[in-house]
């Protein structure tokens, strides 16, 4: 039986509706690439396309979810219509404003305008409780495979959380509240760029602002987290393995997930923008950072800027998920460990000192030098991704050689721990472990020898 036609057998409706917003995508296409019209800064079919794209796959994301909970078929029915309802109407009306030429969300401006805003409140509403009531299904129901089990309940609860951000950008913000107040009329309530109005530059396609905080960011990241885990697991996790191991890989996964959801929806709330920032020069914020509060890569006409901050933002869950990765699945993580990751921070290493070096005050002569040098914030990265670099690069090693030499891998573990957190210090006991296994093993292999002679 195919995929699609268990998914068909399972729910007929959701991936029905996922075939039908599916097809939508060809006409808000078309609309996209023929009609001219701007509304709000971003092309009138831009939204109805990316709405159409996110609801397919949510819909079909949930047909077959319930391929795998054959004991809740009331919950799947009221779940499957309500959400295939709710998905339907949603782009409908957000089709139609964008062929009326103004916007969906937020817009009170006429009373028509009031209502269908209100009714896509609601009808989002609705969606997010049902999902909530599915939540409690699958946080129930027993799988096979624990680990995409605890993906499919992580990601699920994840996605209730995402979804629930969205009334963050109903409220109407400060200097709408200002202007009603002045001149007794509110056209629009509520937005999703915290910091300014809403239709400032913005990154391609998403339209994310590249100036200001953006909510609709986490929001995005949050709603496609039961996509994004069950495929960790599928196609990353080795699906033999033991289902401790994997199921410890999962709740990793699902943990640095969240951390990224909750710090992308600080980072917005707190009105910063999401990384990284394309922007048109023309469009750049004036006067332009320091070299201290913010990298300028230029591109042609655009510029990418990334704080110290932002960009230690990436590479320190890189690093923790790959040293993760090495201790549970070692065979698995060698070609990341070993290659892939490290030479993503060698790039980030060289692309900093080449951004930095030139000018820097202090050197490696003395210690105030080095402290003087590394008083440069972006020098200071640089030192630490030369750390992450080199320690993963150690840990690789230690992780192949202990292989080579036939050491078990429960005797690496602390040699893997102590090298992550120490360097040196966890090089030195690998060292050791190894010299003395080198020793033991050539007597043990005589001794058992001399035992069966005997």
């Amino acid at each position: 039986m195919s995929t699609f036609t268990r998914l068909w057998r399972t729910d007929p409706v959701l991936v029905g509706t996922g075939l039908f917003l599916a097809a939508l995508m060809v006409p808000f296409g078309l609309g996209l690439l023929l009609d001219p019209r701007i509304i709000t800064g971003a092309p009138a079919w831009l939204k109805p396309l990316k709405f159409a794209v996110s609801t397919a796959i949510y819909a079909f994301t949930l047909a077959w979810v319930f391929t795998f909970l054959p004991d809740w078929p009331r919950i799947r029915r009221i779940v499957g219509v309500g959400t295939a309802a709710a998905f339907v109407l949603e782009v409908a009306m957000i089709g139609g404003q964008a062929w009326r030429g103004t916007t969906s969300h937020f817009n009170v401006a006429t009373p028509l305008d009031a209502v269908i805003f209100a009714s896509m409140g609601l009808i989002i509403t609705a969606q997010t409780v049902l999902a909530a009531v599915l939540l409690t299904a699958v946080w129930r129901q027993r799988f096979a495979d624990p680990a995409l089990g605890w993906a499919l309940r992580l990601g699920l609860l994840l996605t209730v959380l995402g979804a629930s951000t969205g009334g963050l950008m109903t409220r109407a913000t400060a200097a709408q509240i200002a202007d009603a107040r002045a001149t007794h009329q509110m056209p629009v309530s509520g937005a999703h760029t915290v910091g300014a109005p809403d239709g400032g530059p913005g990154l391609p396609l998403t339209g994310w602002s590249t100036r200001y905080g953006d909510v609709r960011v986490p929001h995005f990241i949050g709603l496609h987290a039961w996509q994004v885990l069950p495929l960790f697991v599928l196609f990353v996790l080795p699906r033999r393995g033991n289902d401790r191991a994997r199921t410890t890989l999962t709740f990793a996964a699902a943990g640095a997930y969240a951390v990224v959801f909750v710090g992308l929806l600080v980072q917005a709330l707190s009105g910063r923008p999401t990384l990284p920032l394309w922007t048109p020069n023309s469009q750049r914020p004036t006067p332009k950072p320091s070299v201290l509060e913010g990298w300028e890569l230029g591109v042609g006409s655009w510029e990418l800027s990334m704080t110290p901050d932002q960009i230690f933002a990436i590479v320190n869950p890189l690093a923790a998920l790959s040293w993760l990765a090495l201790i549970v699945v070692p065979r698995r993580a060698a070609p990341l460990t070993g290659g892939a990751v490290p030479a993503i921070f060698a790039a980030i290493y060289a692309a900093l000192i080449a951004a930095n070096w030139s000018g820097a005050d202090g050197g490696f002569s003395s210690l105030p030098d080095v402290a003087r040098l590394f008083a440069n914030r972006w020098l200071l990265l640089a030192g630490w991704v030369h750390y992450l670099c080199f320690d993963l690069l150690t840990g690789a090693w230690e992780v192949q050689d202990a292989r080579a030499r036939g050491i078990p891998h429960l005797l690496v573990v602390p040699c893997l721990v102590l090298t992550f957190l120490f360097g040196p210090a966890g090089w030195l006991l690998y060292r050791s472990i190894a010299s003395g296994h080198a020793r033991w093993r050539p007597a043990a292999r005589a001794e058992n020898g001399a035992s069966a002679t005997a």
